[in-house]
């Protein structure tokens, strides 16, 4: 028997093995290897938190200058301080100090000295430097 006459599988033979998977499991043309992509990382509350203050706020503050959501929440504060309310002027000096603690510690010279004290010195010295004494008479 002639095999050439049998005709049994028209399609041309595709190998299949190392780097060659077979057709049916290969990925389509236009379709991504992966649909659902990346999954987003999970967020903490306080990126939640900081990415809605840094957000603009809908109105203007003062001029007309559109800020972030902080600077208006700061802004209306202050406000409510300088009017004379107990609990606002308490909140703002806590925010204050609160974030003073966080900047860290006063920047200090190399030589260990606070460079406004050293400013102050300089200063008084150019001062006295500059003025004439009064003459002894």
């Amino acid at each position: 028997m002639y095999i050439g006459s049998l005709n049994v599988n028209p399609r041309p033979c595709r190998m299949t093995g190392y780097r060659q998977p077979p057709i049916h499991t290969r990925f389509r043309k236009g379709r991504s290897g992966n649909p659902g992509g990346r999954p987003r990382r999970a967020r903490d509350l306080l990126t939640v938190i900081e990415r809605a203050l840094d957000r603009p706020a809908p109105e203007t503050v003062g001029g007309g200058r559109r800020v972030s959501r902080r600077e208006a929440i700061v802004a209306r504060l202050v406000e409510q301080a300088a009017a004379g309310e107990l609990r606002a002027t308490k909140l703002l000096l806590d925010l204050a100090e609160k974030a003073r603690r966080a900047a860290g510690p006063d920047p200090i010279d190399e030589d260990g000295e606070d460079p406004r004290e050293f400013l102050r010195r300089e200063l008084d010295r150019l001062a006295a430097a500059a003025t004439p004494e009064p003459d002894a008479e």
